[in-house]
């Protein structure tokens, strides 16, 4: 799998702020290396990521049509932390976007050879903070909590799964819980970018189980 890359001073700054953050409430900031690259089942090829301003940024290709990328058939990507799976866990980041893009949370993520077939995806755009899960190729809606958020914001956003319950926040203060039980297995977790330019920083990842 492709591993995001960025330059060594850089990566000592980031070090630093990981050795920081480990003392802080809440899983420390996971260095950009690693992460790896990852598709859905429904697309040919993982999309690509890109350090700027020490963040990671989807890569959106130059020919990429302006209805391909909105409709996330174009520059859309997933990174997974490497080497971690838990069914009970907290998934945390730093998220922000331009015009009507979509970053997100993902976790229990079900993923074989770098395909992923199964997942809850938190999302966060202009309308608000969403969480979906993917199973069996089918996209479900488990809440979607509407409060406007402006692009070019970063926002804080963690999820927390202890068995069939999911919390959600949001710039530290609670939105919404949500109980599923159809993808309780251990899984993967990271993050994702589509329909637009999508920012995502200090991604933090513990597992609970």
């Amino acid at each position: 799998m492709d591993r995001i890359k960025r330059s060594a001073p850089v990566l000592v700054a980031f070090m630093a702020a990981l050795l920081i953050g480990a003392c802080a409430t809440g899983p420390g900031p996971v260095p950009y290396e690693a992460f790896r690259n990852v598709r859905e089942a429904d697309h040919q090829h993982p999309g690509e990521w890109r350090i700027d301003d020490n963040r990671m940024v989807n890569v959106i290709p130059e020919e990429a049509a302006s209805d391909a990328v909105a409709a996330g058939q174009e520059g859309a990507s997933i990174a997974l932390v490497e080497d971690f799976s838990a069914r009970d866990l907290v998934v945390q980041g730093r998220l922000g976007f331009e015009g009507y893009a979509a970053p997100a949370l993902v976790f229990r993520v079900q993923e074989e050879d770098g395909v992923v077939d199964a997942m809850y995806m938190l999302v966060v755009n202009t309308d608000g903070v969403f969480l979906w899960r993917l199973l069996d190729g089918h996209w479900t809606a488990l809440v979607r909590h509407f409060v406007p958020l402006q692009p070019e914001t970063m926002h804080t956003v963690r999820a927390e799964a202890r068995g069939d319950t999911i919390e959600v926040a949001l710039d530290g203060e609670d939105l919404f819980d949500a109980n599923d039980t159809l993808l309780m297995q251990p899984g993967g977790a990271g993050v994702s970018a589509r329909e637009g330019v999508c920012y995502v920083e200090d991604v933090g990842v513990e597992r609970l189980d």
